[in-house]
């Protein structure tokens, strides 16, 4: 890769050359210090919805600059009289904070096991609270590197590192999400590149299941264990699923573009540092990754310990914004547990994870539609 850079900030290169910078820090696995000063309970993740002070810190703030308040608003019910229907509507956006949550984790699973079972409930691993502090690798205040680089690799380095996100196959997740004032069980299903069943317990009865098979997006309703109605998503709904289903967070995506590019078509990404700046006595690195032919997402970055703490992406006009908090170590990795999907400022979404099972070796025929011709 050449080591010119261009002043604009931006780093446009294909997909081929990115093995060799991200081949520059694989080995850099630093551990935290849990013995620092700065240590606390828990790591500061709330943001204000302005760039106001408050010492007391809230969930879910918006460390957006725009005008509209991230309270989260009562919302009143929807039609339909089952479950089933009040969850629907909802369906893309549960399975985007959903499905980051599966991203994280598997970034942050073991390289070196085949098999690792992570719980809670676990009494082998023990559950810790991220320091407030990491330490840093400089890559961000390189002066050969766009900033937007340095920033991402920071992230990847501080989550477990370049050939750990390589090695990881398959995940399953199990958690509660609550929409509209309903909770449900799930359970997430994921494997590469971009394979995923999510199922969700609406009641002792009924399942809603949405799934997608590499090509295909579908959903099932069951009763009982029983298939009710198998569908197959209209193409602007398998659009949607289809980009979140490509198993890397926006960062970590711009790290492996290389690796994993099934459905990918060799897109050129650009990273672009935006600004470091202090939002409520806390300092973050803001950037924004794009593709070709979709929307910039743009990530705040703590600049103390590099995690992502919250993405914003603006389609057509409607802001989708996803909160990272309560990062916890288990097993020797550090995984986000609490997610909150907000719709212009709406909160709309919680996902709370349970557990984690890492590369179970889920097999293709899980992720297939019921009664299509691939079964």
């Amino acid at each position: 890769m050449s080591d010119e850079r261009e002043n604009n900030g931006e780093d446009r290169r294909p997909m081929s050359d990115r093995r060799t910078f991200a081949s520059k820090f694989e080995n850099k696995e630093p551990e935290p210090d849990l013995n620092s000063p700065l240590q606390t309970d828990s790591v500061p993740t709330d943001q204000p919805p302005k760039r106001l002070l408050d010492p007391e810190p809230r969930l879910g703030k918006d460390l957006s600059h725009q005008n509209f308040s991230s309270t989260p608003g009562k919302l009143g019910r929807l039609e339909g009289d089952s479950p089933l229907e009040r969850l629907r509507p909802y369906l893309v956006i549960s399975l985007l904070a959903i499905f980051f949550i599966a991203i994280v984790a598997y970034n942050l699973a073991h390289r070196d096991e085949l098999k690792s079972q992570v719980s809670v409930e676990n009494k082998e691993n023990v559950v810790e609270t991220l320091p407030a502090v990491l330490p840093l690798s400089s890559r961000r205040d390189d002066g050969v590197l766009n900033q937007a680089i340095g920033v991402t690799e920071d992230n990847t380095i501080t989550l477990g590192g370049y050939e750990r996100l390589k090695r990881l196959s398959s995940i399953i997740l199990r958690g509660q999400i609550q929409i509209s004032g309903e909770i449900f069980s799930f359970n997430l299903f994921g494997r590469r590149p971009n394979y995923y069943r999510l199922v969700c317990q609406i009641n002792d009865a009924d399942q809603y299941i949405v799934g997608f098979d590499g090509k295909t997006a579908w959903e099932e309703y069951k009763r009982e264990g029983s298939s009710v109605k198998s569908t197959t998503l209209s193409k602007q709904q398998e659009q949607e699923i289809r980009s979140i289903a490509d198993f890397d967070l926006p960062p970590q995506k711009y790290i492996l573009a290389s690796e994993y590019s099934v459905d990918r078509h060799t897109p050129t990404m650009t990273a672009t540092y935006v600004t470091r700046e202090l939002i409520d006595n806390t300092m973050y690195d803001i950037i924004q990754i794009k593709e070709d032919g979709k929307p910039a997402i743009t990530c705040f970055l703590g600049s103390s310990n590099n995690l992502l703490y919250q993405t914003i992406v603006r389609v057509e006009g409607i802001e989708q914004r996803v909160v990272y908090e309560n990062y916890r170590k288990i097993d020797g990795v550090y995984v986000p547990f609490h997610r909150e999907q907000y719709t212009d400022g709406k909160l709309v979404a919680t996902i709370q994870i349970e557990s984690a099972d890492f590369n179970p070796g889920t097999l293709i025929g899980l992720f297939s539609q019921p009664n299509s011709p691939s079964q």
